[in-house]
């Protein structure tokens, strides 16, 4: 989760970490947030995933690029273009 969250602070995303996972909101829309969480997946041989606070996958653990470019996608503002 460490590597996670210094990936998502170098996109200028607010990140708090937490013994659960780390809260992650966009720091110009506050309300834009989600608890991003790393556990076993089931359904993929119980490897290491990111998962929203909806249980959606986001991307396999190591895949902390990928991980951030879906975080940082789905907090962007309407009027705000995603960064990759």
């Amino acid at each position: 989760m460490a590597a996670l969250a210094a990936h998502l602070k170098g996109r200028e995303l607010v990140v708090q970490e937490h013994p659960d996972g780390v809260v992650v909101r966009n720091p110009h829309h506050r309300e834009l947030a989600d608890t991003v969480t790393c556990r076993e997946r089931p359904d993929d041989g119980d490897r290491l995933w990111f998962f929203t606070s909806w249980n959606d996958p986001i991307a396999e653990a190591d895949r902390i690029t990928d991980a951030g470019v879906t975080i940082a996608g789905y907090l962007k503002y309407d009027g705000e273009a995603a960064e990759a």
